[in-house]
């Protein structure tokens, strides 16, 4: 059996609306706006949607965080409210483990969590860097997100960024009707039978 495991992200419902008008999902944990809530929701829900039509078509195993009632408690996340913390990167695994059927670790952290102290200090150093590398290529994109939710919702016509995105969605899924191309699987490195 051959594991592997591509990119560290995990993705939510970023702004999935709620019908008392608040938001779901990352929205509500980052406590995002509206403006860029809804953006990021159609975004995010065509990324799950293209990430749930390749595991199904390659049959390979999948954990739908967005689903997990846990992912949303703040203990689960990093002080930048970006990455797993220790626990949330234990639901991950102890997840993964239970869909391929094997032990998995516990759920609960080894050691204490950060201190507000020690929160800051990274805020403050590495999360300032984060930001400052942001600001050339996330941030532009944000704000025209934000700028075209605005100008559409302002027109009352918000209704064709959604279209919009639902044409991309079906387009890239489209794209994976044909037959699925696996080849041969390399072998690890160095855990080959033949002459190294």
């Amino acid at each position: 059996m051959s594991l592997v495991a591509l990119g560290d992200s995990i993705t939510l419902g970023m702004g999935d609306p709620m019908p008392d008008g608040g938001w779901r999902g990352g929205a509500a944990l980052f406590g995002l706006p509206g403006a860029l809530a809804r953006p990021l929701s159609r975004r995010i829900r065509a990324v799950n949607a293209v990430a749930d039509a390749v595991a199904a078509r390659y049959g390979s195993v999948h954990f739908d965080a967005a689903g997990h009632p846990q992912t949303y408690d703040r203990r689960m996340w990093s002080v930048d409210r970006l990455h797993p913390s220790e626990r949330g990167h234990r639901l991950v695994a102890h997840s993964y483990a239970a869909l391929l059927g094997v032990p998995g670790p516990g759920l609960e952290p080894d050691g204490l969590p950060p201190t507000r102290r020690a929160k800051l200090g990274w805020l403050a150093t590495k999360g300032t860097r984060w930001v400052v590398d942001r600001s050339t290529d996330l941030v532009p994109y944000l704000v025209a997100m934000a700028a075209a939710e605005w100008w559409y919702g302002l027109r009352g016509t918000g209704y064709r960024l959604d279209e919009a995105a639902a044409r991309e969605t079906a387009a890239a899924l489209r794209a994976l009707t044909g037959p699925a191309r696996l080849g041969p699987q390399p072998e690890p490195l160095g855990l080959g039978h033949g002459p190294t």
